[in-house]
């Protein structure tokens, strides 16, 4: 399948039902292509060559949301990797949806068993200035969550226990931000109920 316009993938890309697996990877490999003049309306073809993950970053945004949906872990990782670094460099962009792109890269890398990368990637995020409060209480429970699953996962008692107390820091920073947030306190009590159940002494 050959997509003509940025209009026919966006349509496509945010449809009630997410693109198969299949159509995804066909959309990835036509990053760069050339299309017929007449096969469409001057006002509606792509330049002749063009790299549609460089072209809109809301489409770059859509393509990851749908990837993950499809549980694509690989596939959002070079989306990410490829797309955040050259919206990065350019002016006026959507600080969302760039948060967005990193937040599914770290989601991608966790699922992946890479939880320090994602951990790494996803930090500054969270202290951008950008960002609104929502934005920002997010990242970090997405942050309090990658490290959760690290000290759901560890063997040694101890590195459970650190990871957990960090899970924590960032849940209790996420209700600072946020603190009408329902989400956040029910973290905040889980990473204690967990952290209780690890240390008694922490009781």
């Amino acid at each position: 399948m050959k997509f003509r316009t940025l209009q026919e993938m966006q349509a496509l890309l945010t449809a009630p039902v997410a693109p198969s697996t299949r159509i995804l990877y066909e959309l990835w490999d036509q990053r760069q292509f050339s299309t017929d003049p007449k096969s469409a309306k001057p006002a509606e073809t792509l330049p002749t060559t063009v790299d549609w993950l460089k072209q809109d970053l809301s489409l770059a945004v859509s393509f990851v949301r749908c990837a993950l949906k499809r549980e694509e872990y690989l596939l959002v990782s070079d989306a990410a990797r490829e797309a955040l670094p050259y919206w990065h460099s350019r002016d006026q962009v959507n600080p969302g949806h760039l948060s967005e792109l990193a937040a599914g890269f770290a989601r991608a890398k966790s699922r992946t068993g890479q939880t320090a990368e994602a951990l790494r990637s996803l930090e500054p995020w969270s202290r951008d200035s950008r960002l609104d409060v929502a934005q920002r209480s997010a990242i970090l429970i997405q942050l309090g969550d990658i490290l959760s699953e690290e000290a759901h996962c560890a063997v040694d008692p101890s590195a459970r226990f650190q990871r957990g107390e960090r899970a924590l820091s960032r849940y209790v920073d996420a209700a600072k931000l946020t603190p009408t947030s329902i989400e956040a306190r029910v973290k905040v009590a889980s990473a204690l109920l967990s952290i209780g159940t690890a240390n008694p002494a922490r009781q």
